[in-house]
């Protein structure tokens, strides 16, 4: 177990003590590759999750671009039906999620001092050296980072008037594949559960 790996162990247990009985659940990983940065650790019942909220990241990203929004800060926050939030870290390299109770954690303690002290922890670690240079057998042919997703989602995107040039009167009538790939996320999401509008 290296310097990092107990770090990163040794900032969960203080997230987990900062929320008290709010706090459900965490992971952390690779935004390049999705790859959690330690594994097998007990804080992540679900690790779907991980890849989930990653793909979820550059949905976002794209959104806020296309709808010519400010970028995307370091976190957002997903507020879920069952009393429960989601808070997503965009950490350069990596990000993290943590699932909460809103009904055990006051808001205040959160925003002012779980979050605060959690980003601060972050970033007195070199998770950026980690990320670049894992494991031989599991090293992403390039690191990715959460700045850069943007850019990237960017140059495979057409833009509007290449759209409007290719596209014919029939294509016009078939569902867009975005709306597929959206369709899936929240499927998965939802554990499989997607009900689909009435035709």
């Amino acid at each position: 177990m290296n310097f990092e790996h107990d770090s990163l162990k040794g900032i969960f247990e203080t997230l987990k003590r900062d929320l008290g009985e709010g706090f459900i659940a965490t992971d952390i990983w690779a935004t390049a590759d999705g790859r959690p940065l330690i594994e097998n650790h007990g804080y992540n019942k679900d690790p779907r999750a991980v890849i989930l909220f990653n793909e979820a990241t550059r949905l976002l990203y794209r959104a806020l671009e296309k709808s010519e929004y400010p970028g995307l800060g370091n976190y957002y926050l997903v507020n879920l039906k069952n009393d429960q939030l989601v808070v997503v870290l965009t950490l350069d390299v990596c990000q993290q999620f943590i699932l909460v109770d809103t009904n055990k954690i006051p808001m205040g303690l959160l925003m002012s001092v779980a979050l605060p002290n959690l980003i601060s922890s972050l970033a007195e670690i070199n998770l950026e050296d980690r990320i670049a240079e894992p494991d031989a057998e599991r090293q992403p042919s390039k690191p990715e980072t959460v700045e850069n997703l943007k850019k990237t989602e960017l140059a495979e995107t057409p833009s509007e008037n290449e759209t409007k040039q290719v596209r014919t009167d029939a294509e016009e009538k078939e569902s867009p594949p975005k709306e597929s790939a959206l369709k899936e996320l929240f499927k998965a999401f939802t554990k499989g559960v997607y009900y689909a509008d009435k035709e």
